[in-house]
This record gives structure tokens, C-alpha cells and sequence, in this order.
């Protein structure tokens, strides 16, 4: 056998305007700022060439590469004319946010693979790592509570 009590928030004004407010509410700001911190990290990430998301460190250039590139760059790991951290964008949409490049190289970057004149490994730099899960709370809160009207 079991018990139940139905609640409704019929009567309790603060309860409805905050429910009002929380099914008016977009997600499209929460959103935003969950893809403008994995574009932040994304981009540090680059800079300071890595770790990834994961916090593995990523695998230094092969000799010959390092060496060609010694020539022609002084940038990091990911970066020869600096392009790709140019082109690290954020789309939010509907319940989810996407964060990525659209360069021809940056999977290859990404995930490896062959090049045709030889193997890239992988370096992911895309993505968020457990240290930024308080970050984002902290931005979900945030919007919860202006939501709500406690923030004001």
C-alpha cells in the first residue's frame, strides 16, 4: 500500500510567478554560457598546449616535424599560423550547445590519423574536463537564480 499527497501551487503566488517565470524562460542564455566557457578552455587549452580535456598530456611532434617547424613557427603544438584558435566556435540550440572549428585539420587534431604523409596523434583539445564542471554549475545557478528572481 502506498501514500501520496497531490500539492498544487494554486494559492501560493510566489510559487506560481516563480514557475511562470522558470517555464517562460529560455535555455538559450544557460546555453550561451556553457559554450562561451568551453571556447574559453578550448582556446587556453590551445595556448598553453594542453593538457586535454581529459587531462592527458598531449604527445609531443615527431622529430622531423618539430624540426621543419622550428623554421617556419614559433606556435605551440596546434598552432603553426595561429588559425585554428580563429576559428573555435559555439552554436546553442534547442537543449544543446555545440563547440568546434570548422578547419579541415582540426579533427585531425581532434582524434589523429593519417595525413598521407604520415600519422597525427591525437591531441583533443574540444570538450570539457571535470575541473570546469564547477564553472559551468556555477553558470547554470546563476541563470537559475535570475530566473527565479533571486538575483535581483
Amino acid at each position: 500500500m502506498s501514500a501520496a499527497v497531490l500539492i498544487r501551487p494554486k494559492g501560493l503566488a510566489r510559487v506560481e510567478a516563480m514557475l511562470r517565470r522558470l517555464n517562460k524562460a529560455q535555455s538559450q542564455e544557460v546555453l550561451e554560457g556553457i559554450g562561451e566557457i568551453v571556447v574559453s578552455q578550448t582556446v587556453l587549452r590551445i595556448e598553453s598546449e594542453g593538457p586535454g580535456p581529459n587531462n592527458e598530456v598531449w604527445p609531443a611532434l615527431s622529430d622531423s616535424y618539430a624540426d621543419w617547424k622550428k623554421g617556419v613557427s614559433s606556435g605551440g603544438l596546434l598552432q603553426l599560423e595561429g588559425n585554428l584558435l580563429g576559428t573555435i566556435w559555439k552554436d546553442a540550440t534547442g537543449d544543446e550547445v555545440v563547440v568546434g572549428s570548422s578547419l579541415e585539420y582540426a579533427a585531425l587534431h581532434q582524434f589523429g590519423g593519417d595525413t598521407g604523409r604520415g600519422k597525427v596523434k591525437a591531441r583533443p583539445y574540444l570538450g570539457l574536463g571535470p575541473e570546469d564542471e564547477d564553472e559551468v554549475e556555477q553558470v547554470v545557478n546563476d541563470w537559475l537564480m535570475d530566473v527565479m528572481g533571486f538575483g535581483l
